[in-house]
Formats: structure tokens, C-alpha cells, sequence
């Protein structure tokens, strides 16, 4: 990564209704201190049939979404398999139709 500071907006979610299900329940799961600690993976994921170059995120083992194209120059895999990351930002529109959810890798 170039730059430790970055936070990424996880696009594609939105998309497919179970991915978007799957994070709100996390964020209701969290809030009522049912879930303690959510692990985040992000990894290439070079199969995905869209974008040879395409880069998963996983929420506790579940893909919910992917680096959007325009940012994943910032990611290098051949240094590592995979990179860790936390929540900077989460939540639904306030008309509920749509989640976001922005993520800070580690190095």
C-alpha cells in the first residue's frame, strides 16, 4: 500500500440484497453487543469474471463487496496474501435503501 492513511468506500453491496441484508444485521448484531469484534480481510480475488484485478472484502468470512477499481492501485499482493483492516465509517441511508461502509487497511 502507498499510503497508510487511506480509508476505501467496499462498493458492489447494494447490488445483491443478501450482502446488504448480511451488513445491517452486523451493524444491528454490534450495536446491541452481540458481536464483539468484526474481522475484516481484504484479498484479490483474480477468478471474479468482471475484473481479472478485483480486490474482496470479507466481513467475519462473509464477501460483502469489493475495492472499486479506481483504488486498487493502492493495494500490492505480491507483498502480502492479504491485508487486515478496520471500520472507519458504517451505517443505511437515511431512507434506509443503501448501506456504506468505508475501511482502513493495515500494513
Amino acid at each position: 500500500m502507498k499510503n497508510k492513511n487511506l480509508c476505501f468506500p467496499v462498493v458492489g453491496m447494494n447490488a445483491e440484497p443478501e450482502k446488504a441484508n448480511f451488513l445491517r444485521q452486523l451493524m444491528k448484531d454490534v450495536i446491541a453487543g452481540h458481536v464483539k469484534h468484526v474481522d475484516i480481510k481484504i484479498e484479490p480475488e483474480p477468478s471474479n469474471p468482471f475484473d481479472a484485478g478485483a480486490i474482496a472484502v470479507l466481513l467475519n468470512g462473509t464477501k460483502i463487496g469489493f475495492i472499486g477499481r479506481e483504488n486498487q492501485a493502492y493495494f500490492n499482493f505480491t507483498s502480502t496474501g492479504s491485508y487486515a483492516a478496520q471500520i472507519t465509517h458504517w451505517g443505511v441511508t437515511q431512507n434506509d435503501e443503501a448501506v456504506f461502509i468505508y475501511i482502513q487497511p493495515y500494513l
